[in-house]
C-alpha cells in the first residue's frame, strides 16, 4: 500500500511537471511570441499586429489576451491555427473574426483567383504562472 502511495506520488508530480511547462513564466512569453511567428511564416501567414492585454487573474494562473491581426489565404490560416493548437503552451481562441480580402487598397497583395484571401483579427488567451503576470504584456504594432 505504501508503494501504490509513493507511484501515486510519482504519477501526480509527473502531471505537475507538464502543466507547468505548458504554463510558461515571463520568459516562455517571449518565446511563444516567437513561436506564433515562426508558424505564420512557416503556414505562409503575414502578421500584421500583435498587441498585448493587461492579465487577468484565471484561478492559480494569469491569463494574458493577445491580439492579433493577420492576412493571408484562408486555409493557411487554418493551418495556422492547427498548429499553434499544438504548440507545448495552454492557449485558447477568445474572439474571431475573419473578413474576406480583395484587390483593394487595405490587402497586402493581389487576391488571386480561388485563393481565398482573409484578414483576420483573433484574441489569443495565453496562460502563465502568476509569477509570469507581473511583468508588462502590453505591446505595440509590429
Amino acid at each position: 500500500e505504501i508503494g501504490d502511495l509513493g507511484r501515486e506520488i510519482d504519477a501526480r508530480n509527473a502531471e505537475l511537471a507538464r502543466l507547468s511547462e505548458r504554463l510558461p513564466d515571463h520568459e516562455s512569453l517571449d518565446g511563444l511570441l516567437k513561436d506564433v511567428n515562426r508558424v505564420a511564416r512557416e503556414t505562409a501567414v503575414t502578421v500584421r499586429t500583435v498587441r498585448g492585454d493587461r492579465p487577468v487573474s484565471a484561478g492559480p494562473a494569469r491569463e494574458i489576451p493577445l491580439h492579433l491581426v493577420m492576412e493571408g489565404a484562408f486555409l493557411d490560416f487554418y493551418r495556422f491555427l492547427t498548429e499553434v493548437e499544438a504548440l507545448p503552451r495552454i492557449t485558447r481562441v477568445r474572439a474571431l473574426t475573419v473578413m474576406a480580402l480583395g484587390n483593394a487598397p487595405h490587402a497586402s497583395r493581389a487576391v488571386g483567383p480561388g485563393r481565398g484571401d482573409v484578414r483576420v483579427e483573433l484574441t489569443l488567451s495565453v496562460y502563465a504562472s502568476d509569477s509570469a503576470a507581473a511583468g508588462d504584456t502590453r505591446g505595440g504594432a509590429r
